[in-house]
This record gives C-alpha cells, structure tokens and sequence, in this order.
C-alpha cells in the first residue's frame, strides 16, 4: 500500500515539478533550456543512491530538486515506518502541486494580458 502511495506521490512531485519549471518561460527568456536542465538533473540524479549524497548537495536534491521527497523520503519510510516521515512527502507533494498550479496560472494571466491583438490604426 505504501509503494503504491509513494508512486502516485512522486509522480504527481515530478510533474508539479516539471510543471513548476515550464512555468518560468512566463517570466524569463531562454528559461524553457534552464527548466528542462533541471528536470533533466533530477531524474538524473534519482538514479543514484541516497547515502552518497552529503552536505550541500544532499540539501540541494532534498530542497531545491524534489529527488530527496520524490524517490529517497518514501524509500526511507518504506524500510523502516515513520508516520512523520510519511506525512512529510504528502505535505511536500501537496505544497509542491499548490505552488506548481499557482506560478502556472499567474504566469498564463501575465502571458494573456501581454498578447491581446489589437488593431493598429
């Protein structure tokens, strides 16, 4: 039951994320190539071991890439059970998701209201 949670979890982590990152075309030029590098990092980097990771590049996939919640909490929690660890990747799956939706949908207002059409007279 937990793999299959954990699954739906990090699917939906990866794709907020994926959708986080698309989002910042919005904003900034050229950040389509910046935001495929960094989805591309953290698969990347998914498939290597956790216990590898030390120090500053153990916060960076456990904060700024979702690796650390997407693929290491719940393998951490499927071996050994901890309620707070699980409720840990849930909180960070629905904040990642809330965020996601709502850089997405401010960045679409400011993409809409800067392409209207209007005729030139």
């Amino acid at each position: 039951l937990l793999f299959l949670l954990f699954t739906l979890a990090g699917a939906v982590i990866m794709t907020a994320f994926a959708l986080l990152m698309g989002s910042l075309c919005f904003w900034f030029l050229r950040a389509d190539a910046f935001g495929s590098h960094m989805v591309n990092a953290s698969i990347s980097f998914a498939t290597y071991p956790d216990g590898i990771f030390r120090g500053t590049a153990r916060f960076l996939l456990y904060n700024v890439l979702p690796v650390g919640m997407a693929i290491y909490q719940p393998v951490h929690v499927m071996f050994r059970f901890d309620p707070a660890g699980l409720l840990k990747v849930l909180a960070y799956t629905a904040l990642l998701c809330a965020a996601a939706v709502a850089v997405f949908y401010r960045g679409l207002r400011r993409y809409s209201s800067s392409s209207l059409m209007e005729p030139r007279t």
